[in-house]
């Protein structure tokens, strides 16, 4: 919390600092005023504050000490004095010409080091003189450092090889000097492919060597490299990892970590007075690091999301750093380099293609030359080789030299005790040379099934042992298509030639257990249920499958995830399951990615067991439905008596001023006046649930409360009744937008999820109003991951109540600026150049022609239905 305020104040005048300072959150000017917690926490902002200027963050330290009057004023002030003191001076021209490299770094620092090459030759003569110049550039860069503080170091240290390299080929003491590189670590090549010109052989040139992509990818600090290393030299208890690890970050890496980072928010509500963690004095962001195992390892806790996803950022940086293998360690710096430029709002779409497209590019090399993967195939097709060459060395070998047995199931561990051994080709147990037969005789084939013909004609055991050998040490698996991703998280392999899934080396054996071919056979006498197997689906992706859990009842249902606090009706699972026709279902374990598709093995129900099942199903979805109904009514009373501490909104509330609005009736606030209340009724006006916006923007719900059909009416229920048309939008800041531009009450939907069924709602309960969904364009949704569920959402409300859809249209340009901040009415009446006008443009035609046209088609049917009323009375009248 502090150092989000430090880092959001550093560049500001001395007295915005001050005014911000005063203005500050109650809980938040307490922790500034209190000398002695700031100077227990000033090791900890400082780390977390580490890539910004020391000075900066000083002088600010300084300015708030002042403001608030606090002892240790005078020693900040003095602290601030030394620091800015120990920054280089420098004279006029320097200052020129550090501001005439740093302007061209960050114009181009988001760019691919191709096209800064080209900028850099078409660069002023002045700037290309520069740059052209080592030494001079050496001396400039602390202070274009600190004129760049907003930019990540390794993105400026990028962009200045690739510029340096378009005038003249860039020498180790530059890139050592810029990147921080520690040159002991690092050889002359990958020197050469951090500065993107490297020069390679035909040898390599053929082989394809994946370096180039390391030119794109955030170099190491000096003390993330010692991460690094202690990390591929740790083979013992972890002592190393975890000093080196202490020094840079301040917590213990896991030695068992595989490389994997999840960022969680720890947002719970204080109370019903929707106070966030961060008021409570909780911190909000927590970082795990995954294990082998799939287990997860608390790391730290961070103020700020963005200061969670930029520490986890440097951790899958180190991790790919740690990776010896140079194709998946170019593919991980790929993957990093990609969603780096993805978030960066200056990057254009180009930039994102680009990215994507050498991303590919590296992960097809890392596939293709996967060592163990070519071992595996050369290995497959050593053996196959092995046996026609056989079949000519013995032509004489008769078709009786392997004695195959008759084996069931049950006895396959007595049959293998005994010396036999398994044939994968022929799928039965036989008796190799030189093992006594006499044990095997009650095992042996009936009819003299030695063997069938030429299939065993010149197959001596020698020849059978060999092709064994190639897959003896694995142990192959019964892995479902739809299971595929589960069974790969817990450490299967994929084996192309031979077509199955195996264990791995480092696979988790009690994981993979229920894909054992052997327990298959287990588990089919006696039948398992659709609902057992079900429950074994779950816990395979991490569920914990306990109480009424799971549920075949078609509906969706959470559950909780190992790792975390159990709860019987939430958690970080989600699951669907259906008896109806072949058994089927959905998991998904949210907590670590891990999916999958289940379907029943064909287990046969009788007619009985189906109606048992569906009729279990049936009454514990009732009693769960009863119990839902019972916290719903709960969470209604709850708001309704919170009503009564609550006022309207008579000065615009943090949030209100972020988003342009004015006060509406309806429209909530405490006596602090900082949170926003927004009511949440169904369409009988009973209030159901609240939803409270704090001054950042965060939302949230009441607890255990319903919010599916719920809306808030901007401007009243009473107003809404008044209105000419039901004007539909997903969140408060559009409908009310939409509001001021119509002069006429409309509906917030909370989210897109939601807008069909407030919709249907709104319009049985005003079937003689038209619907307007005034949705979100979510384009940057549809860019990144094929959707737009603002647009869809929108349609499907609007067709259900025979409605119409409009969607906001941005000037040229801002949608492709900053994706994000531009997707509904309000970011076009508040962020947009077209303004309340664009608005007005946009929405009035549309509501307008909606209410003509619905009222000329009501008028049609009201003639219509006088029209048949009249015939009906004339035919009695004759």
């Amino acid at each position: 919390m502090v150092a989000d305020f430090i880092a959001a104040n550093m560049n500001l005048l001395p007295e915005k600092v001050a005014a911000n300072t005063e203005a500050a959150p109650p809980a938040l000017k307490a922790l500034l005023a209190d000398d002695v917690r700031m100077k227990a926490l000033d090791k900890q902002v400082d780390q977390l504050l580490h890539n910004l200027n020391q000075a900066y963050i000083d002088e600010t330290q300084a300015i708030i000490a002042s403001t608030l009057g606090r002892g240790d004023a005078h020693e900040r002030a003095e602290r601030a004095n030394r620091s800015r003191a120990a920054l280089p001076a420098a004279p006029g021209r320097e200052g020129e010409e550090a501001q005439m490299l740093a302007d061209f770094i960050a114009a181009n620092h988001n760019l691919f080091p191709e096209k800064v090459e080209e900028h850099a030759r078409e660069a002023p003569p002045e700037l290309r003189k520069l740059l052209g110049d080592e030494q001079r550039v050496q001396g400039l860069m602390p202070r274009v450092s600190g004129m760049l503080e907003g930019i990540v170091p390794a993105y400026v240290a990028q962009t200045l090889a690739a510029a340096t390299a378009g005038v003249r080929r860039p020498s180790e003491s530059i890139l050592a000097e810029v990147e921080g590189v520690v040159m002991g670590e690092q050889s002359q090549m990958e020197v050469s492919m951090k500065a993107g010109t490297m020069r390679r052989t035909p040898a390599e040139e053929a082989a394809r060597r994946p370096a180039a992509n390391d030119s794109e990818a955030m170099q190491l600090t000096e003390g993330e490299a010692a991460v690094v290393r202690a990390r591929l030299g740790d083979s013992g208890n972890g002592g190393a990892l975890d000093a080196a690890a202490m020094r840079e970050f301040g917590f213990e890496l896991p030695l068992d970590w595989n490389g994997r980072v999840r960022v969680q928010e720890s947002l719970e509500p204080a109370g019903m007075d929707g106070r966030s963690a961060s008021e409570s004095g909780a911190v909000p962001w927590s970082i795990f690091a995954a294990r082998a195992d799939g287990r997860e390892q608390w790391l730290t806790d961070a103020p700020s999301q963005q200061d969670a996803n930029r520490l986890a950022s440097r951790l899958e940086l180190i991790d790919a750093h740690s990776e010896e293998n140079a194709f998946e360690k170019a593919a991980k710096l790929a993957r990093i380099r990609e969603e780096a430029v993805r978030l960066d709002p200056q990057s254009t779409a180009e930039d994102i293609s680009a990215a994507r497209e050498a991303r590919k590019d590296a992960e097809f090399n890392a596939t293709q030359n996967d060592a163990d993967l070519l071992r595996r195939i050369a290995e497959q097709e050593r053996a196959r080789a092995a046996l026609p060459d056989t079949v000519a060395q013995s032509p004489q070998t008769q078709a009786g030299a392997l004695t195959y047995l008759d084996v069931a199931y049950q006895d396959k561990d007595e049959v293998k005790a005994l010396g036999a051994k398994w044939d994968r080709r022929e799928q039965a147990w036989y008796v190799p040379s030189g093992v006594d037969p006499a044990p095997f005789e009650k095992f042996a084939r009936q009819g003299g099934r030695e063997a069938d013909g030429a299939q065993h004609i010149g197959r001596t055991p020698e020849t059978v042992a060999q092709a064994d050998d190639v897959v003896a040490s694995r142990v192959y698996l019964a892995v479902p298509y739809g299971e595929r991703i589960a069974a790969k998280a817990a450490g299967a392999e994929w084996d192309k030639t031979a077509k199955s899934w195996y264990a791995g080396p480092d696979a988790d054996a009690e994981a993979l257990a229920r894909w054992k071919v052997d327990n298959h056979a287990v588990e089919q006498n006696p039948a398992m249920t659709p609902r057992d197997e079900f429950a074994d689906a779950l816990r395979a992706v991490g569920c914990v499958v306990a109480g009424e859990h799971p549920i075949m009842d078609g509906q969706k249902h959470r559950i909780s995830v190992a790792g975390e606090k159990h709860s019987e009706n939430s958690g970080a699972g989600f699951y669907v399951g259906h008896l109806d026709g072949h058994p089927a279902g959905y998991v998904k374990n949210n907590k670590t990615g891990v999916e999958m598709n289940w379907k029943s093995k064909g287990y046969a129900l009788d007619p009985e067991q189906k109606a048992k099942l569906r009729a279990q199903a049936a009454t514990k979805l009732q009693v769960r439905g009863e119990e839902q109904a019972r916290q719903h009514e709960q969470a209604a009373d709850r708001v309704s008596r919170q009503m009564a501490d609550l006022t309207p909104i008579a000065k615009p509330t943090p949030y209100m001023q972020t988003k342009g609005l004015d006060p509406m009736p309806g429209a909530l606030t405490d006596k602090d006046g900082k949170t926003t209340y927004i009511p949440a009724t169904d369409a009988d006006g009973k209030q159901w649930t609240t939803q409270y916006i704090q001054e950042d923007g965060t939302k949230r719900f009441a607890k255990d409360s319903r919010k599916a059909g719920c809306f808030h009416a901007v401007g009243g229920l009473e107003a809404l009744a008044k209105a000419p048309a039901l004007v539909i939008a997903e969140g408060y800041a559009t409908a009310s937008s939409l509001a001021r531009s119509l002069g006429h009450a409309t509906v917030a939907a909370f989210d897109s999820g939601n807008l069909p069924d407030v919709a249907m709602a709104l319009h049985k309960k005003f079937p003689d109003k038209p619907v307007v969904i005034a949705g979100d364009n979510d384009q940057h949704l549809e860019a990144t991951q094929g959707i737009n569920p603002g647009k869809k959402k929108a349609q499907e409300a609007a067709r259900i109540t025979n409605g119409r859809v409009v969607l906001p249209i941005f000037a040229p340009g801002e949608v492709g600026q900053d994706p994000k901040g531009y997707t509904d009415f309000n970011d076009l009446a508040h962020k947009s150049k077209l303004g309340m006008d664009g608005v007005d443009r946009q929405v009035r035609p549309v509501v307008a022609d909606a209410v003509e046209k619905h009222q000329a088609a009501m008028e049609r049917l009201a003639h219509e239905q006088r029209q048949a009323l009249g015939q009906r009375h004339a035919i009695k009248m004759g």
